[in-house]
């Protein structure tokens, strides 16, 4: 408000100096036309995007910010699988303030999402990631759904032309009955300079079927997950534990090249200094883990 504020001072600035020149020079009614338009301007560019349909004007008005989410980079939100298969999935919320000047500040957000499908937030190679708080098992209807999990996150900037990305993983599959799921999420957005708030809901659809090979990442993933819980300290122990170990790194690296390989053949990721170091079972699984996340969003994008 206080930038409205000038904003509208500022544009009032040259007609109240033309005002008061005309009122010299004896010309009352051109005097009284520019005072109308100082105090408009200094009245209607701070209040406009509070009200009626000056919300909707061009530079004055309220802020509109846009929203987009993607699962695993596909903005339709599928995923195909096989029966009995654990995908952990990316869902990306993307929000974007397109104004060339003006700034979203102290907005709320509450993301709701059917209980038993969220794992936490998280950055783009599925690391757990702070902010915020989840409430789990509230009584809040998604379609067939009667509980929803929800996050919850205050006093967030959207800066103008650029855009706020959130992360949130999920675990999705189908069962061996089930041919097609639904999930259905929801994001409530509001803040003080918004004229109402936003709501943007989506329906995450996880069928049966025979899928791409960067559709079937997910499973490798959740695979490659938990072969690193394996691997950190402290690590097994026993006679046969090393051949474990390696039995555990060999059956990943495996899976995700015939993955890898032919979606990324012709233009293969580059080699990054932690890869070419990698030397423990640890980091070269890790290594295979975030070129499948990397890959497999890249490759979601590309299916838009």
């Amino acid at each position: 408000m206080g930038a409205r504020i000038g904003y509208g001072a500022a544009w009032g600035a040259l007609p109240l100096a033309g005002a008061v020149a005309a009122g010299a020079a004896g010309n009352t009614c051109l005097a009284i036309f520019l005072t109308v338009l100082v105090v408009g301007a200094s009245l209607v560019i701070p209040l406009a995007p509070f009200l009626p349909l000056l919300n909707r004007l061009p530079l004055i008005g309220s802020p509109r910010l846009g929203v987009v989410m993607r699962l695993n980079g596909r903005r339709d939100l599928t995923l195909t699988t096989a029966a009995g298969e654990e995908h952990t999935c990316i869902l990306d919320i993307e929000i974007s303030n397109p104004s060339r000047w003006f700034p979203v500040k102290g907005a709320w957000i509450n993301f709701l999402v059917p209980s038993g499908i969220k794992v936490g937030r998280c950055d783009q190679f599925g690391q757990p990631e702070d902010g915020g708080q989840w409430q789990d098992f509230q009584a809040h209807q998604l379609g067939g759904h009667s509980r929803a999990d929800y996050w919850h996150d205050t006093d967030l900037d959207f800066p103008p032309r650029l855009t706020r990305l959130i992360r949130v993983k999920l675990r999705l599959g189908v069962g061996a009955k089930e041919t097609t799921l639904e999930y259905p999420v929801l994001l409530k957005l509001a803040a003080p300079s918004l004229y109402r708030p936003i709501e943007q809901d989506a329906t995450i659809v996880v069928r049966q079927g025979d899928a791409e090979p960067s559709e079937q990442m997910g499973r490798v993933i959740t695979a490659a997950e938990r072969a690193l819980d394996a691997l950190s300290p402290p690590f097994m122990i026993g006679n046969d534990a090393e051949s474990e170990r390696r039995r555990l790194t060999m059956e990943i690296v495996a899976s995700s090249t015939e993955l890898l390989t032919p979606t990324i053949e012709n233009n293969p990721l580059p080699e990054t200094p932690q890869d070419v170091d990698a030397s423990t079972h640890f980091e070269t699984v890790q290594m295979h883990l975030r070129a499948l996340y990397a890959v497999r969003e890249e490759s979601g994008r590309q299916a838009d």
